[in-house]
């Protein structure tokens, strides 16, 4: 689970019982003993900061000696202190361990490991485009010409890291029209399985329609996806131009087809006889509703005996919003955050999300797709909403004002996560396809304009993007991985800003707050 996906809960933790054990149980400010940047002379890919399990993991090259290395920049958490000591060469020939102390000791390792091997570069008779490499998941697309026969093909070129060996040789294999695994053995021993794929060039090589904002084609995947303005009748569309491959046909003619309303299967046979089945998936350019945070809606909170506690304010019409925050949760409790309130600009209204302190609780501002239900002491909080497309990225006005007490920095949160949900109540499970994310520790005064882009698929295996990844089995929202369709549609979208990128640990500080306004997605 993203840890900011529980911020919310702590609205509820209302009873004194609960803040004075809290009190009682850390007398002292939390300040995570963290590693912030860990560089090292001939590094070859980004350090790796796990700070779930407080690993730093860094990747060097063949030709570096483990026993040497120079330690080029380390940072830790800003008045923390380290034992032992970096020195400026340091030998890594095995894990090292470090401790890294605030308010309390935080246990490292450090280990310094060789990449690897890998494809580095290959050919294939009759080669359409240049090959694409997919380090993470160790594979290698091939395009290949229409002429080309996939059961009788040969490498032309396949290059690997300096002194590692392949098993099979794929050079010595004629047969490609199935994946082909071979086994990489690097000179220090270390195994690692690549793929090998090899399919023919696209058929389809443009579909254009009247009106559309904008359209992509998923070659691996053989899928068109086309974008119409929200609104737009999909069973009455206008195909202007088709562009196939030299020689080929498609069965339905594509420039017949109006009614998009469902993905369509159309065949296309090339010149030479093979075949092709692609899909054309049309979309509206669906936004959140009162994304533009104009419209607000307000529900009177009472106190436990009944009278006026004040309100919560939340953007929509009424309580059927796409929109929560942890304030629903405090009400249910009969306590009035506001964390999240409307203000105004002129004849602009936009949303101030702020920490508080909540009956001896941080509060962080929370605003999110969802909903809460009541649930004993601790409201139930049901991340996301219905949502059916795929945007491109999403943009967001905003101004913040971060504030820092006891050597902690406060930061803000601002995500999208998209998901593919299958089953329903116990047997539902949620998998993960895009994420969209930012975090800033800086205060900005003026509005600032973001554009984030939305990353399908598996997220890169980056220090910056080691929280933002699905955790399985997780309490309040879990994951069980991610789909394996990165073209796939998705079932549901959580959007979530936060003014404390901490507050589910209770971690952040009081008066921290971001605005947040005109929240679009782009297609």
């Amino acid at each position: 689970m993203n840890r900011t996906y529980s911020k919310f809960l702590i609205l509820t933790l209302f009873l004194g019982v609960i803040s004075s054990c809290i009190e009682d149980r850390v007398p002292y400010p939390v300040v995570l003993g963290e590693f912030l940047v860990f560089n090292v002379e001939g590094q070859t890919e980004p350090t790796i900061i796990d700070t779930e399990n407080r690993i730093v993991t860094v990747e060097v090259a063949d030709e570096i000696d483990l026993s040497q290395i120079k330690v080029l920049e380390y940072q830790i958490t800003e008045g923390a202190e380290m034992t032992p000591e970096i020195e400026e060469i340091e030998d890594f020939t095995t894990e090292r361990l470090y401790t890294i102390t605030t308010y309390q000791d935080y246990d490292w390792t450090v280990q310094v490991v060789y990449g690897q091997a890998s494809i580095t570069a290959i050919a294939i008779e009759h080669q359409y485009g240049d090959a694409i490499f997919d380090e993470r998941n160790q594979t290698v697309n091939l395009l290949v010409g229409d002429e080309a026969d996939l059961t009788n093909i040969r490498l032309t070129q396949f290059e690997i890291s300096d002194g590692a060996t392949a098993d099979p040789d794929p050079m010595e294999i004629s047969d490609f029209s199935e994946p082909v695994k071979t086994t990489l053995t690097s000179k220090f021993g270390d195994e690692s399985e690549w793929t090998i794929n090899v399919s023919y060039e696209p058929a389809i090589k443009s579909v254009e329609v009247e009106g559309a904002i904008s359209d992509s084609i998923y070659v691996d995947h053989q899928l068109v996806e086309i974008t119409m303005p929200e609104g737009t009748d999909l069973s009455s569309l206008n195909v202007t131009e088709v562009i196939l491959q030299e020689g080929a046909s498609s069965n339905p003619e594509i420039s017949t087809i109006t009614d998009f309303s469902e993905p369509q299967k159309v065949i296309i046979t090339t010149a030479s006889g093979n075949t092709q089945e692609w899909t054309i998936r049309v979309q509206e350019a669906i936004q959140v509703e009162f994304s533009m945070m104009n419209d607000w809606y307000d529900t009177e909170v009472k106190n436990f005996i009944g009278g006026h506690a004040g309100y919560y304010h939340l953007p929509g019409h009424d309580e059927n919003s796409v929109w929560g925050s942890g304030d629903i949760g405090a009400a249910m409790n009969k306590i009035a955050a506001n964390t999240i309130t409307p203000k105004t600009e002129g004849s602009d209204t936009y949303a101030h999300l702020e920490s508080k302190s909540v009956m001896g609780v941080l509060a962080a501002g929370s605003l999110f797709t969802g909903t809460m239900e009541a649930n004993g002491i601790i409201p139930k909080t049901n991340f996301g909403m219905p949502f059916t497309t795929r945007p491109s990225s999403f943009e967001v006005d905003f101004k913040s004002e971060m504030k820092s007490k006891d050597n902690y920095q406060d930061g803000f949160d601002i995500y999208i996560i998209l998901q593919v949900r299958e089953g329903t109540g116990e047997n539902e499970k949620r998998y993960r396809l895009g994420t969209a994310w930012y975090r800033s520790f800086e205060s900005f005064s003026d509005w600032q304009h973001l554009d984030i882009p939305i990353h399908y698929g598996e997220l890169p295996n980056l220090p910056d993007y080691a929280h933002m990844q699905p955790k399985v089995g997780d309490e309040f929202s879990p994951e069980e991985g991610y789909w394996a369709d990165p073209t796939a549609t998705p079932t549901h979208a959580i959007v979530v800003f936060s003014s404390s990128y901490d507050g589910d640990n209770m971690n952040g500080v009081i008066g921290s707050n971001i605005e947040i306004n005109n929240v679009k997605l782009k297609y």
